[in-house]
């Protein structure tokens, strides 16, 4: 399993900033293990406050408008598919803030943060060519808002996934010295009995 999530996040985080923007920076990582709770809470919050934060601006876009003006009627679908998407998010950021080591909740947030990224740039040019450029500049210094807790949500879930896989690994171990100690332990198949002598007078 930790192979494949680290080939997905490779390809998803491609085009993220490897450092997180100055005015966010990603959570400290403690000395040893995983992030420290206190700070993955406050992460996974800020990705889902800031989530939240884009959905009442992508209100006063107008894609049936910028149709009428030889725009691809595409970007109706997907400015569809992105209020979609950052709502998922958003729920799916409270669900984690209950239970911050569920890996399958923690990677099912960072695909769809990955699927809202690269929708929001296609829907930030259409609003700077067919709209309004000052809309488009806003949408795009909100969206940048996000990059550092993005950031910090990418670092916990690797190690959350190597957490998860040295767990794993240790388990397989201690089952497989338990099955080596019953093995050992096991009781040899007693010897046949010997049978027992005919009495005197019987035929053979």
């Amino acid at each position: 399993m930790k192979h494949l999530l680290t080939l997905v996040l490779a390809a998803g985080v491609a085009a993220w900033p490897q450092q997180p923007a100055a005015n966010a920076p990603a959570p400290p990582v403690a000395n040893e293990g995983v992030t420290t709770e206190w700070n993955i809470q406050k992460t996974i919050h800020a990705v889902g406050t800031q989530a939240s934060r884009l959905l009442p601006l992508l209100d006063e876009l107008k894609p049936e408008e910028w149709v009428s003006q030889g725009a691809p009627d595409a970007y109706i679908g997907q400015l569809r598919d992105l209020r979609a998407e950052l709502g998922y998010a958003a729920r799916t950021a409270k669900e984690l803030q209950r239970d911050a080591s569920d890996l399958g909740k923690a990677f099912e947030l960072f695909m769809r943060l990955d699927a809202c990224r690269s929708m929001f740039r296609s829907i930030a040019q259409g609003v700077r060519t067919y709209q309004n450029p000052a809309l488009a500049d806003l949408l795009e210094s909100v969206e940048l808002e996000g990059d550092g807790p993005r950031a910090g949500l990418r670092n916990y879930l690797v190690e959350l996934a190597t957490m998860k896989e040295r767990e794993m690994k240790i388990i397989d171990q201690e089952a497989q010295r338990c099955r080596g100690m019953l093995i050992r332990q096991s009781p040899s198949r007693p010897a046949p009995r010997p049978k027992a002598p005919a009495p005197q007078g019987a035929k053979p």
